[in-house]
């Protein structure tokens, strides 16, 4: 186990490093809706997005 965090890398091309971020809102009937974002760090471009009222894992690991 390593003693010290490494900082993250910056990437230097496309594809090369991805982010995924969890969203949720409130709709106006109360139900709530979930978002999943994949992002390219390198050009901030999205390369996906699911939405749903809900997300259980086999669905987001089929978007990863």
């Amino acid at each position: 186990m390593q003693e010290h965090s490494e900082p993250l890398g910056d990437a230097t091309q496309i594809n090369q490093i991805g982010s995924i971020d969890f969203m949720h809102d409130k709709r106006s009937n109360g139900r709530v809706i979930r978002l999943l974002n994949v992002v390219d760090d390198f050009n901030r471009g999205g390369l996906g997005i699911k939405m749903d009222h809900s997300l259980p894992s086999e669905r987001v690991a089929r978007v990863l």
